[in-house]
């Protein structure tokens, strides 16, 4: 019976240490769960309250008894809901900051969106600007070309008036030149004609004058006077055989055209020549000369296209001995045309002859 009861009171010692162990350990679970709470604020996820509000510190009496009927919260449980409660923070500060990011992102899209839309505005704008400029250029362009073809066409039309009026000229110079030549051709064969048959070329008169050494034509040794305005004179002259020998001048008050006279011989023996002068109105003198005496050479003074002035012949003075002037006729220049006055042409109203 003894033995029993030592048993007994043993295993009550045993029983009691077995429970102050239990709530040791109860009481530094709750030690911990407090500091757990302290430094985390965990939110329930049904209530939205924390659980500093839902859990509120028990009596060590209750605490105790909570902790006793099967030790309802494990270490291992609290740090799975700590990591839980630390999760869920960490996934709501990812879903603050991506919604942060998000709206960052829209406010950065909407001023981008500003911005383009801006410079699309001022690029339409310069576009317009640019459009109208070169409208207004374009139309300056079609109003210089449309001036400039108006003055090309008026050049045109003055040119064509101007060749029109050209042409006209050019013809009646032609026609006038026809004339001219056809006159020319007239008095050409008037002059040839009266050498010949009207004793313009005087035969040889003195049997005692050496035989004719021909004399071949060489430069003309003779100035005539420069050219005018006024009328137009032709001087027509043939030699003999004795070409060295004849000469002949024109005079007026004022004084002779050729000076000392005009030697002939330059143009050879039994040659013809014409020199071309101007003559002022008045009148005048066409004097020959022949250095021997006998006569020889034969002289007419001419209007080209007109008349004739004077047409005249070296007379034979008596042979050697008798030399110096041989002939001599007096002419006017202006006055009524030489042509009409002589009867060569059918003169117009004007006087003219056509």
């Amino acid at each position: 019976m003894k033995k029993s009861a030592k048993s007994t009171k043993t295993g009550g010692v045993m029983n009691t240490n077995i429970l102050t162990k239990i709530v040791t350990a109860c009481l530094c679970m709750w030690s911990l769960g407090l500091a757990a709470e302290k430094t985390f604020v965990p939110v329930d996820q049904k209530s939205g309250q924390t659980v500093e509000q839902t859990n509120k510190i028990k009596p060590i009496g209750q605490e105790l008894s909570t902790q006793s009927i099967g030790t309802a919260e494990s270490k291992k449980e609290i740090l799975f809901k700590r990591d839980k409660k630390e999760a869920a923070y960490k996934e709501a500060a990812y879903l603050k900051g991506k919604k942060e990011a998000a709206n960052a992102t829209q406010a950065e899209r909407k001023a981008n969106a500003y911005k383009y839309d801006k410079k699309v505005a001022a690029t339409q704008a310069e576009r317009k600007v640019n459009a109208y400029k070169y409208d207004k250029k374009v139309a300056a362009t079609l109003t210089e070309r449309k001036a400039n073809a108006y003055k090309y066409d008026k050049k045109v039309a003055a040119t064509l008036t101007e060749r029109k009026a050209n042409a006209y000229k050019y013809d009646k110079k032609v026609a006038a030149t026809k004339a001219a030549m056809k006159a020319n051709t007239y008095y050409m064969n008037k002059k040839i004609e009266t050498a010949r048959t009207e004793s313009f070329v005087v035969p040889q008169a003195d049997p005692n004058k050496p035989e004719a050494e021909l004399v071949s034509p060489s430069a003309n040794p003779n100035v005539s006077p420069e050219l005018t305005r006024d009328t137009s004179v032709e001087v027509f002259f043939c030699t003999d055989s004795y070409a060295n020998e004849s000469s002949f001048n024109i005079c007026n008050a004022d004084g002779c055209v050729y000076g000392d006279g005009y030697g002939a011989g330059w143009i050879g023996s039994n040659a013809c020549h014409s020199e071309f002068i101007t003559l002022g109105d008045g009148d005048y003198t066409l004097t020959v000369y022949d250095s021997y005496g006998d006569g020889g050479i034969t002289v007419g003074v001419y209007e080209p296209g007109v008349g004739t002035f004077a047409e005249l012949g070296c007379e034979n003075m008596g042979g050697w001995g008798y030399s110096g002037e041989c002939g001599s006729a007096d002419f006017t220049v202006g006055g009524a045309p030489v042509g009409c006055a002589d009867g060569e042409f059918d003169c117009g109203a004007d006087s003219g002859p056509y």
